[in-house]
């Protein structure tokens, strides 16, 4: 990831927050894929906690338009949306938005490949499944 400007580090690590947090919590598997995250994009604790503050609260996040961020982007997405072992309505919801914002092609492809190379168990919550 080192090809990736530092706005850009911040601009996904961001997002990943705000994928984070949509089911109101942050479970210890979810909080793994942020530190690794973290540490990857070159962000220090004190931004990286500045940046989980506003993806927590803040739905208008702005995306970068270089390819190589749009990549790393969807990936880091996909993976902190299934840390858990579980795709709730709400990550489904806010994947499909931004990856539709981000014309990201085979979603559900991209998706299953990447949850087989994680090796993750995943349920998956559906709309007749809803409280």
């Amino acid at each position: 990831m080192s090809d990736l400007s530092p706005d850009a580090g911040r601009r996904i690590y961001r997002m990943l927050c705000f994928m984070a947090w949509c089911d109101g919590d942050l479970d210890g598997a979810e909080r793994e894929v942020l530190e690794r995250y973290r540490e990857d994009l070159g962000l220090s604790q004190l931004d990286a906690a500045a940046l989980e503050a506003e993806g927590s609260e803040v739905e208008g996040l702005e995306l970068g338009e270089d390819a190589a961020e749009l990549e790393t982007l969807i990936d880091a997405l996909i993976d902190i949306a299934v840390a858990d072992g579980k795709l709730v309505l709400d990550e489904q919801a806010r994947l499909t938005r931004l990856v539709k914002m981000i014309k990201a092609p085979d979603l559900v492809g991209r998706m299953a490949d990447r949850i087989k190379e994680r090796k993750v168990d995943l349920e998956i919550q559906r709309w007749e499944d809803k409280p």
